[in-house]
């Protein structure tokens, strides 16, 4: 099996690879090494995943800042999030309540019940 691979501050490097007696033996011709096969082909990798965790973390928190945004400056939503996703606005109610932000819960309920009479 042969495959070429380019360096940066190289030409090309031969690089052969052949299965004798059950063993793989690697031939490198013009005084190649393999430190720049390796680190070429596994750092672009580890970047792309280090990059795209980073990007998921950043768009979540983004999304959880919007989201409490949302149920922060509208009380119809926040009674849309205790149809849907109850459990998602009790976690609003304890964050504000552990902020020191008391009475968000019962004005909500105050309106909700006025609002079915």
């Amino acid at each position: 099996m042969r495959s070429w691979a380019a360096s940066p501050n190289r030409a090309y490097t031969t690089v052969s690879t052949h299965v004798d007696g059950g063993r793989t033996k690697l031939h490198l011709r013009r005084g190649a090494s393999l430190a720049p096969l390796k680190a070429q082909g596994m750092e672009p990798v580890a970047r792309k995943i280090f990059k795209g965790v980073l990007l998921l973390e950043v768009a979540g928190l983004a999304g959880a800042y919007l989201l409490f945004y949302r149920m922060d400056t509208n009380q119809d939503f926040r009674h849309t999030m205790n149809k849907r996703f109850p459990s998602i606005l009790e976690v609003y109610y304890k964050s504000n309540e552990w902020a020191g932000v008391h009475g968000i819960r019962e004005k909500d309920q105050l309106k909700w019940l006025s609002s079915k009479n």
